[in-house]
Order: structure tokens, then C-alpha cells, then sequence
């Protein structure tokens, strides 16, 4: 059945568009809720920071590259502005405000945790293909590191710019923005002892992630954050895993697990790439049937996805005896989306998203997940 009741109905009647009324007005209400829960914090974020450095004797905002936090030694010669010490009242004002309005947690209510930055050290670096570059991450920093039982894994490393001098971990809420790290999210290949793996997509000095990628040496040290995830392949199922070179980690992750969980299990592997020389060895299996679709110049069209699924020989698709992997350009996933809705594919027995955009960096990418373009589930 549907995550979205409404659906139960037909069309046509009145019932439809009732409920069809009333899941839209709880789902935007909840939205409108989120993002004002956001907006009060970000309030009071900054102006506890303007009180910071007013009221606590941090004038000068410098910033100790050593550290990654507000340093109060290094004087005014950073050339930060000075704040009024009314911040201070100002941001108690607005907390307790927020407060008395459910926006903010009341201060008995426990506030839900950072998540915590891992330092890892580079031990390995290996360039896979021309544009694939994998690293393996450990060191002593891996101790406080739980790996989870996902197979789309993933971490977000927090890339400091050249310029900022900064070294992990960082102090981010103490940082202006123009000095924090950027965030990449990437793919985990695999979990190792005492390491993890994960796959860098490279094309020369285009992107954040990539760029450091490219010159990044052994021994040098990267913060994460994670790891998160929610898909691992039922072995009982059948399975199709389609994507492009961004979901190559996740899927040759996932049927190594499929694999190991249930060795006769049925896959069918599709990924695309621009260039012969970009493919690898999946993990192979006797029901097992990898395609690497070469493609020059990929995507030249949002339908590629699409096409390549309308030609698989799925009699179960729709049944709920096969889970569906599609993972990578935006344009081609939502397009794979609608065809599924079509052949009836359930919900449950999907995990769908977009990894970048053609045409996107990924901090534009990233900013359009909450309109609508960047919305891979349509009504």
C-alpha cells in the first residue's frame, strides 16, 4: 500500500481529494514547523555568538588555525568587528521566547546531540580509474568510529579551504561561515578492521571533494561525520541495483553483502559511465548479471535510467518480490521514479535518491532538495 493514504481511492472521487486535502495541509504544517524550529535556532545561535565575542572577551573573532576555534589571543589584529553586550540579553530574550512558543525545547527537555566529528588519518590512496579515486580512512581516530550494518553507508567529510589554514577538529559553531569546513557526503566501499574505504569521484580541479581528492597524500588527516544509511538488500528477494559512477561504492558494497548473505540470490547490475576505462569489477555471483552502459559525455538525456529498466526481464517487479537500488544523476532518477510508479513498484521495496545533478556543485545540489526540482517523490 501507498505511504500516502489518499491513495486507496480513486481519483475520481471525492474521497480522494479529502484526504488528499488533509495529508497535504499535516505534511506542509509539519514543514512550516521544521523550518521555524530552524529559523529560532539559527537565531539564537548567532546572537549567543554575538554575545560571545561582545560580553566574553572575544573582540576579535581571530581564529586559531591550530584548533579550528575562537582564539582570544590573537588580538584585534584579525580585524573582526566589535559587538554591543546587549547580545547577551538579546539572545536569553529570544530563547525564552522561542521557548514559551514550543519553537524551541523546553531547557529541562534533553537536546538531541551533535553528532560527533571523527579524525581519521589516510592510509592508503588508490586510483581505481582515470576519474575514481579510493581511500582508505583509520588511524587512531577509528577507536571512537561504529561502523553501521547498511550497505549505503556514507560519511560527510568536513573539507576545510587551503586558505583558512585549519586543521581537525573543528570547532564549526564557533567558526564564521566564510572559514568552515565544506561538507561532501560519499559513499562507504567497505568496512575494514580497522578502517573504512570510501570512493571519490575525480574530474581535474572541478569540485570541493574531487580536488582534494586529487592531492591528498598517506598520512594526512580528514573529520567526518557519520556514519548514516537505511538500505541493506533482502537475501530472501530478487534485486535490481542501477546507478551511474557516483553509486558504484554503494552498489558494489550492497552485492558483496547480498552475495555473502545468500550466494544463489538474483541481481541485475546496471551503471552507466562516460568512458570504458571508468568500469569495475563488481562482485560477481552465479545469478548475478552486471551491464555497464557506456555513455559519452553522460547524461545526455534524463530517460537513460529509464530505458535501460524498461528493457530487464523482471516478471516479479510490482509483486513486492524484488528491491529496486537506484542511486546517482538527479534528472535520470526521477524519471526511473515515474516509470516505477507506473510498473506499480512498492514504496517499501525501493531506495531511490539523487547523488548530484547535472549542471549542479554539490552545495547547489544540496539547496535544491528542498524545492521542487530537486524532489525525486512527485504526487
Amino acid at each position: 500500500m501507498s505511504h500516502k493514504p489518499y491513495k486507496q481511492f480513486d481519483k475520481s472521487t471525492p474521497e480522494y481529494w479529502a484526504h488528499r486535502a488533509a495529508y497535504k495541509a499535516e505534511k506542509y504544517a509539519r514543514k512550516a514547523a521544521k523550518y521555524a524550529y530552524k529559523a529560532a535556532d539559527a537565531a539564537v545561535v548567532a546572537a549567543g555568538q554575538a554575545a560571545l565575542v561582545g560580553g566574553a572577551g572575544l573582540r576579535d573573532g581571530g581564529v586559531d588555525p591550530t584548533r579550528g576555534g575562537v582564539d582570544p589571543a590573537r588580538g584585534a589584529s584579525q580585524g573582526a568587528v566589535e559587538v554591543p553586550d546587549e547580545a547577551a540579553a538579546e539572545a536569553a530574550h529570544t530563547t525564552v521566547f522561542y521557548r514559551s512558543q514550543g519553537i524551541l525545547p523546553s531547557a529541562d527537555r534533553p537536546v538531541k546531540p551533535k553528532r560527533k566529528q571523527h579524525v581519521l588519518t589516510v592510509l592508503k590512496r588508490t586510483e581505481l580509474t582515470p576519474h575514481l579515486v579510493e581511500l582508505r580512512l583509520g588511524g587512531d581516530g577509528f577507536a571512537g568510529f561504529t561502523p553501521n550494518e547498511f550497505t549505503d553507508a556514507y560519511v560527510k567529510l568536513l573539507l576545510p579551504t587551503t586558505q583558512s589554514g585549519l586543521v581537525p577538529p573543528y570547532q564549526l559553531d564557533a567558526l564564521p561561515s566564510h572559514l568552515r569546513p565544506v561538507k561532501r557526503t560519499y559513499s562507504v566501499r567497505r568496512v575494514n578492521d580497522d578502517s573504512i574505504d570510501i570512493n571519490v569521484v575525480v574530474h581535474g580541479s572541478v569540485g570541493v571533494g574531487g580536488t582534494w581528492a586529487r592531492s591528498v597524500a598517506v598520512g594526512d588527516q580528514v573529520a567526518l561525520l557519520g556514519p548514516g544509511g537505511k538500505y541493506r538488500p533482502d537475501p530472501l528477494l530478487s534485486h535490481v541495483f542501477i546507478g551511474d559512477n557516483a553509486a558504484i561504492s554503494a552498489i558494489s558494497h550492497s552485492v558483496e553483502q547480498l552475495l555473502a548473505d545468500n550466494p544463489a540470490a538474483r541481481a541485475e547490475v546496471v551503471i552507466f559511465v562516460a568512458h570504458e576505462s571508468e568500469q569495475l569489477e563488481i562482485p560477481a555471483g552465479e545469478n548475478v548479471r552486471t551491464q555497464w552502459l557506456v555513455v559519452p559525455n553522460y547524461p545526455v538525456s534524463d530517460t537513460h535510467m529509464a530505458d535501460a529498466f524498461a528493457d530487464l526481464d523482471l516478471p516479479d517487479l510490482g509483486s513486492g518480490g524484488v528491491q529496486v537500488f537506484a542511486h546517482g544523476e538527479r534528472g535520470n532518477i526521477k524519471a526511473l521514479r515515474r516509470l516505477l510508479r507506473q510498473r506499480q513498484q512498492p514504496r517499501n521495496q525501493l531506495s531511490i535518491s539523487g547523488y548530484w545533478a547535472k549542471g549542479r556543485n554539490e552545495d547547489r545540489f544540496q539547496a535544491e532538495k528542498h524545492e521542487p526540482i530537486g524532489q525525486i517523490e512527485e504526487d
